[in-house]
């Protein structure tokens, strides 16, 4: 819930939504310019540096980006959609923290829809280990 209080390790954090609707990750990639990026980082710079972050991207991807791009030859399949998406998510995690000083906590997707939960389901076990691996050399941001 927006507004809610939250505690993270004992100290009361407000969770302030900034939607940037309809962001797939492959929108975020550094060659892309459509207008969700730009929508993205103009919501980045309302962060206030030092904030703690929940990210929670994917769903759009999972719903109508990678299985329509392994179709298209994009990808050679499934997982190798899932891993690029992954490898861009990360990469714009780790810009945030080095730009904004942030602690980023990635949520995972939520399996909603039965048409689309084998891919989140895949998404989100292939995530996990990406999140972590990065927050090795994130100094304890990610």
């Amino acid at each position: 819930g927006a507004w809610r209080e939250i505690q993270i390790r004992g100290q009361t954090c407000v969770l302030n939504p900034l939607l940037t609707t309809g962001c797939k990750l492959w929108h975020l990639r550094e060659s892309s310019n459509f207008y969700p990026k730009y929508q993205f980082e103009q919501s980045l710079d309302r962060i206030p540096r030092g904030s703690k972050v929940i990210m929670a991207f994917g769903e759009i991807d999972c719903r109508e980006g990678i299985l329509v791009s392994v179709q298209r030859n994009k990808y050679r399949d499934m997982e190798h959609g899932i891993q690029v998406t992954i490898d861009i998510y990360i990469k714009v995690l780790k810009k945030l923290i080095a730009d904004r000083n942030v602690e980023v906590f990635v949520h995972p997707i939520a399996p909603v829809l039965n048409e689309t939960r084998h891919i989140v389901t895949a998404f989100n076990k292939m995530l996990k280990p990406a999140v972590n691996t990065a927050a090795k050399s994130s100094n304890g941001r990610l």
